[in-house]
């Protein structure tokens, strides 16, 4: 169904921030933290500033939570991990060939 006008386009502006506002409540019920609310909010296809209005926050704010917690997520630490890991393994090597008399 097309939209035929600018006043149903707003309605349905309002209708959609509406139900994340209700998606948004019913998070508050589990005491989500404020990255999970602004994942919600942002999932359902709402802009960084409309999240943030409605989340009490900035929009700079939340971009650099976000950013903040995807770093944490491991990839650096996985490289770190992996590195430190082959580290041990190459010695690992080694000591089995000169165990065995070979150079």
């Amino acid at each position: 169904m097309p939209i035929q006008n600018d006043v149903e386009a707003d309605w349905l502006a309002i209708i959609g921030k509406s139900l994340a506002m209700l998606v948004l409540h019913a998070e508050e019920q589990n005491n989500a933290s404020l990255t999970k609310k602004a994942d919600v909010l942002l999932g359902l296809g709402l802009t960084y500033r409309d999240a943030a209005t409605m989340l009490g926050s900035s929009e700079a704010s939340l971009r650099e939570l976000r950013r903040v917690a995807n770093k944490s997520k491991g990839k650096g630490r996985k490289a770190v991990n992996s590195a430190s890991r082959r580290v041990r393994v190459t010695k690992k090597a080694k000591g089995r060939v000169n165990k065995r008399g070979k150079s």
